[in-house]
């Protein structure tokens, strides 16, 4: 459906930032189409997966096109599917959506993990390098990068949680 044909593989999902791909690109231009689950406004699409496209554009001189669709093409917890499938070429997405899946990055969810968002995600990119881009919970994709959340963040499927007590 959205398949270039000169894209042989390319994935992108981001855990709470992971991206993946595996592309051939060749001198032509060429479009990648990337499903995104959020709302166009919310800061994940503007401040992070637009800011990435754009300068794909950039760095590839032209030659490379990121396409947002204007609206997901599955819930948050298919876009892996989705992009190990071809279905669409990049996507986004977290780990705790397929916690059996991805058992190996169980430990990156843990609460007050380092000091900032940024020195936690350098840590699991290069946990990830190390370790994981081998394990068959990441097949069938080409990881581009993974995220962490920063020091102090804790997620709770039914209630914020706003003080310790």
């Amino acid at each position: 459906m959205f398949k270039n044909k000169k894209i042989k593989s390319l994935s992108v999902r981001i855990c709470a930032g992971l991206l993946m791909s595996g592309v051939s690109l060749a001198a032509k231009a060429t479009t990648l189409t990337m499903s995104n689950w959020v709302p166009p406004t919310h800061f994940v699409t503007t401040d992070i997966l637009q800011v990435w496209a754009d300068k794909v554009d950039v760095a590839t001189d032209g030659r490379v096109k990121v396409r947002m669709l204007p609206k997901p093409i599955g819930s948050p917890a298919q876009h892996w599917e989705l992009a190990r499938k071809g279905v669409v070429d990049i996507t986004w997405g977290n780990f705790t959506y397929e916690p059996d899946r991805f058992k190996v990055m169980w430990f990156a969810e843990m609460p007050f993990n380092g000091e900032s968002a940024e020195a936690t995600s350098v840590a699991l990119w290069d946990t990830y390098q190390k370790y994981f881009k081998d394990n068959a919970a990441f097949s069938g994709v080409q990881v581009l990068g993974v995220g962490s959340l920063g020091p102090g963040v804790i997620n709770h499927s039914s209630k914020d949680i706003v003080s310790l007590c």
